[in-house]
C-alpha cells in the first residue's frame, strides 16, 4: 500500500512538473519573441536618430521638411506598435504560481492512521477421536506401579534460533513409556521426538 501511495504521489508530482515546464517554456518563448521585436524597433529608432542628426547638419530647409515627414511617419508606426503591445497585454507582468490541491491538504489533516489492526479468531477444525474409557489404563501393564515408571531421554530436538514460535499440537504416551510430540512451527514442519 505504501508503494502504491508513493507511486501515485510521484505520478502527480511528475504531472505538475511537466505542466510547470510547459507553461514556463511558453512564457519564455513569448518573451524571447517580444525582446527580438523590441530590439528590431530599437535599431529602427537608432537609424532615425542618426538620419535626423545628419539632416540638421547638412540638409536644406526643403530636405528637412521632407525628411521630418518621413521620420514622423516612422515614429508613428513605432508608437502604434508599442501601443498595440500595451493593449495586447505584452507588457503585463507574468508570474507562475503553484496551488496545491485541497485534496492533498485534507490528507494531511483528515488521515489519522495508515490503517487499523484487528485480530480475527477462527475456530479450530481439529477433531479428536475419543478412545474407550479404560484405554489409558490398558496402555501400561496392570502390574506396573506408578513409582516404577522412570522417564528417560529418547531424543533431543534442536529448534533453530530464527524460529519465532513453536506450537505443540499433540503428545502421545506409548506402552513402552516413549512420548511422541507432534509440533508445528511457522515453517509447517512435523517432527517426532
Amino acid at each position: 500500500m505504501r508503494k502504491l501511495i508513493n507511486d501515485f504521489l510521484n505520478e502527480l508530482k511528475h504531472k505538475i512538473l511537466d505542466d510547470l515546464e510547459s507553461k514556463h517554456s511558453k512564457l519564455k518563448s513569448e518573451m524571447v519573441i517580444l525582446v527580438q521585436q523590441m530590439e528590431q524597433r530599437a535599431v529602427q529608432i537608432n537609424q532615425l536618430q542618426g538620419e535626423f542628426t545628419k539632416m540638421t547638419q547638412y540638409a536644406t530647409d526643403l530636405q528637412m521638411y521632407v525628411g521630418l515627414k518621413e521620420i514622423e511617419k516612422a515614429t508613428s508606426e513605432v508608437t502604434k506598435y508599442i501601443e498595440d503591445l500595451k493593449r495586447g497585454g505584452q507588457f503585463d507582468e507574468n508570474s507562475i504560481e503553484v496551488t496545491i490541491s485541497s485534496d492533498l491538504h485534507s490528507i494531511l489533516h483528515d488521515v489519522k492512521s495508515f490503517g487499523y489492526i484487528n485480530i480475527h479468531t477462527t475456530p479450530l477444525t481439529f477433531h479428536a477421536k475419543a478412545g474407550r474409557k479404560d484405554q489409558a489404563q490398558h496402555m501400561l501393564a496392570s502390574n506396573t506401579d506408578i513409582q516404577q515408571i522412570m522417564p528417560s531421554l529418547f531424543r533431543t530436538m534442536t529448534i533453530p534460533n530464527d524460529t519465532n514460535s513453536l506450537s505443540i499440537r499433540a503428545c502421545l504416551a506409548l506402552p513402552e513409556c516413549k512420548i511422541i510430540i507432534l509440533y508445528y512451527s511457522q515453517y509447517q514442519l512435523l517432527g517426532v521426538g
